[in-house]
């Protein structure tokens, strides 16, 4: 039996992996199986994927390092269970792309398609911030789509995408919004970027699109990668993942007053917080946090979101100040 296609969908801290999965996943052909995988011990993106979607989960670690062989297993299981004709590894915000590739090709599933899913409004600080662990899932994306690019001017999103083309010549990467792509432009870029294909974009959104002008990039070299080069993992980058439960219930400010609380730096450095909560009207809400952008919806009441959770990533955390403020004491 021939490996099904595998498409690794990466991106930083809330850059948006979740969202795309969800217009993606209904664009590909046959059956789909999505391994989502989550440093803490819990995840909670799950819930938010289509309600048909295949998803097997791996937590509590990186797939990239500590995961690595229960990766492999559930690569294998899956081939056999499901008969996919592609799976989708969803990974944590904090895995090295390189790593994951490499892994899975040694276990003979070659990467068929790489995507890094990129922050616009974030990317000169974090990639500042964080450096070559950071840019690797960039460097290592076939195809690169900006995310929360909206209120940006046109020349910081330019300015952005030339300092992501010139890290990664080989990347297709689109500067318009990729939510206001047709599904068949959607899937003629995938296509054009994959690894067995060479990467030709004719949609005109490409970063190195001119009038006129067929944009063609040819993969024809491989990154070197020395694991031991990459200081790539939660201990290293000294992060920290809470997850609190027993949550109080929301009312129509406490959006606003977390997003202030968890802003000030009286609570630690907060790169992330995502969960899910309950709201005095009875509704289930969905908090999405990351220092540039908030984004808070209703959950259907027809999706099962299990436990309530909130999860928070950062450094230098106070767990205690956050407990206050997100649990019911």
């Amino acid at each position: 039996m021939d490996n099904p296609e595998l498409h690794i969908v990466a991106g930083f801290l809330g850059a948006g992996k979740t969202t795309f999965l969800n217009s993606y996943l209904p664009t590909l052909p046959g059956t789909t199986v999505v391994i989502e995988n989550e440093a803490g011990t819990v995840g909670v993106d799950g819930a938010l994927l289509p309600e048909d979607t295949n998803v097997r989960e791996l937590s509590a670690g990186c797939i990239c390092c500590t995961l690595a062989p229960e990766l492999q297993k559930q690569l294998e299981d899956i081939k056999r269970e499901f008969a996919p004709q592609q799976i989708v590894i969803e990974p944590s915000g904090v895995g090295n792309l390189s790593d994951i590739a490499n892994h899975c090709e040694r276990f003979g599933f070659k990467p068929t398609l790489k995507i890094a899913m990129v922050d616009a409004s974030e990317f000169e600080d974090f990639s500042e911030d964080f450096g070559t662990f950071y840019m690797d899932q960039i460097d290592n994306a076939n195809l690169v789509l900006l995310t929360h690019q909206n209120d940006m001017p046109e020349e910081d999103i330019a300015r952005v995408a030339a300092k992501i083309s010139e890290s990664n010549p080989d990347a297709i990467v689109i500067t318009s919004d990729w939510r206001e792509l047709k599904e068949t432009e959607l899937t003629n870029i995938c296509i054009g970027a994959k690894d067995d294909k060479g990467h030709v974009c004719e949609c005109g959104r490409c970063h190195c699109h001119e009038e006129g002008h067929e944009c063609k990039h040819h993969c024809e070299h491989e990154h070197d990668h020395d694991h031991d080069e990459h200081d790539h993992n939660y201990a290293n980058n000294n992060f920290e993942q809470f997850m609190f439960e027993d949550l109080k219930t929301w009312g129509d400010t406490t959006p606003r007053e977390v997003t202030k609380a968890l802003k000030s730096g009286d609570y630690g450095k907060v790169y992330r917080a995502k969960g899910f909560i309950n709201s005095e009207n009875g509704t289930t809400l969905y908090y999405d946090f990351v220092p540039n952008h908030q984004e808070i919806h209703k959950i259907s009441n027809t999706v099962n979101v299990g436990q309530l959770r909130f999860i928070v990533i950062g450094k230098d955390i106070n767990e205690q100040k956050l407990h206050e403020l997100l649990s019911i004491n």
